[in-house]
């Protein structure tokens, strides 16, 4: 091969692999460490009421379990504004080749009222819970009084990491009820 033919072939391998290498730099999601199971009820236990429900996320052969835990005002009055605290724990982690790494992400909350049709929350905040999950801030206002369940539905997606690569897996969803009581 004549040297312009080598420096053509390293140029368009260089336009089509930067791109791609840029992107996952910007998109990288943020692992998680693994928290015991044991410490992090301890933890939800201690610090919140939580409801918990435990995701078991899997992709190319690897798993993870990752605890969620809702926090939400069993009592409150119509028309305020409540929080829903979402606590996210990794408790367990198994990876197998091809993977170097998993994380996952929260993608969306789904609320209903009693039976009716779920409607999504709006994005949160995420930050930061003690390097192990995250906690997202969702509000949400009843505007109804009475006894009622609330349903919350978490849908989770497991990342698979092989190297600066990150591969989005199938969804998972999972639900969390409550009984609540609003007065007038």
């Amino acid at each position: 091969m004549n040297k312009k033919k080598i420096i053509f072939i390293i140029l368009i391998l260089a336009i089509l692999i930067v791109p791609s290498v840029t992107y996952e730099y910007y998109t990288y999601p943020h692992p998680t460490s693994v928290m015991p199971l044991e410490k992090a009820y301890e933890l939800l236990n201690n610090s919140t009421d939580s409801k918990k429900t435990t995701f078991n996320l899997s992709y190319l052969g690897s798993r993870e379990s990752v605890v969620i835990g809702i926090d939400a005002p069993e009592y409150g009055s119509s028309n305020v504004y409540f929080g829903l605290l979402l606590y996210a724990i990794k408790s367990d982690e198994k990876i197998n080749a091809p993977l170097t790494g998993m994380t996952y992400e929260i993608n969306n909350v789904y609320l209903s009222y009693n039976e009716s049709i779920p409607s999504e929350l709006s994005r949160p905040t995420e930050t930061t819970y003690m390097n192990s999950g995250i906690e997202n801030v969702y509000s949400w206002e009843y505007g109804i009084s009475g006894n009622f369940t609330l349903t919350f539905y978490v849908q989770i997606t497991p990342i698979g990491i092989i190297g600066p690569f990150h591969f989005n897996g199938k969804p998972v969803t999972e639900n969390v009820t409550m009984n609540v009581q609003v007065a007038n």
